[in-house]
């Protein structure tokens, strides 16, 4: 009996844990990002861009309560046969909040005012330090919502904001123009709250759905067009800043989301 107990303890220990990982997988395939992206919960996980928008997701989801409708990875047409791709849009009665993700690891250096910012990753155990340039968040995101604005109207509200992982920091981060929000994922729904306190209601329920049903086909295109834009980006950026996602881009020390 003392035998078959000793085998049952692990097995069951087995059970309990394929248990609680099952319960994870069904609660994360029932949110509002699983439902509109289809990313499976593995690829979100491995994937540190897709990682980064569902970590965002998860700090806002509860604006759903109020009434705020969330679209992903938006691929917006912006002219000369190019698109723009939003990667979390959230419609709220404030306006539409624009976000920028960049799940970025090392010291963050940059300017509102300069086209590029520097991503510098100290040296550690059997690394280099290493610095790159990437295009500023800010301008990539007020392209974003120009091309969006072609799309629903010049008087539409929109608030730009760019959420940067928490496993960077930010070393010399300038802003001027308090057109947009930058932070840290960590703070960013007390960030978001602070902000919309300020702001007076711009949409109602109606608008807000009508908007939604106007820009949920931008999150279903074809394979081609999201492969046509990827190329598009590698034809833009010089040569020596195409290594960046392979750098910026590291997963989480987090074991969690």
């Amino acid at each position: 009996m003392e035998y078959f107990l000793e085998l049952l303890c692990p097995f069951s220990i087995l059970i309990l844990i394929f248990g609680i990982h099952a319960s994870i997988i069904r609660e994360y395939e029932s949110t509002t990002y699983y439902k509109i992206t289809h990313n499976g919960y593995y690829k979100t996980r491995r994937d540190s861009g897709l990682r980064g928008e569902y970590r965002i997701f998860d700090k806002l989801k509860f604006y759903e309560t109020t009434g705020a409708r969330f679209l992903f990875n938006l691929y917006i047409p912006k002219g000369n046969d190019q698109t723009a791709e939003i990667d979390v849009l959230m419609i709220d009665k404030k306006g539409l909040f624009v976000f920028e993700s960049k799940n970025y690891s090392g010291w963050i250096f940059g300017n509102e005012k300069y086209q590029n910012w520097t991503q510098t990753l100290p040296q550690g155990a059997g690394r280099r330090a290493q610095k790159k340039k990437f295009f500023n968040p800010i301008m990539q995101n007020k392209g974003h919502i120009s091309a969006l604005k072609r799309i629903i109207g010049e008087d539409k509200v929109c608030h730009s904001i760019v959420v940067f992982s928490d496993d960077c920091e930010f070393k010399s981060v300038t802003l001027t123009s308090g057109t947009a929000i930058v932070v840290k994922r960590d703070i960013l729904r007390f960030a978001l709250n602070n902000y919309m306190q300020k702001k007076e209601d711009v949409f109602t329920e109606e608008q807000i759905e009508k908007l939604y049903n106007q820009l949920y086909p931008y999150t279903q295109v074809d394979e081609s067009v999201k492969i046509k834009h990827i190329e598009s980006i590698r034809h833009t950026i010089p040569k020596n800043e195409h290594q960046d996602n392979k750098i910026v881009a590291f997963k989480s020390r987090n074991n969690d989301w």
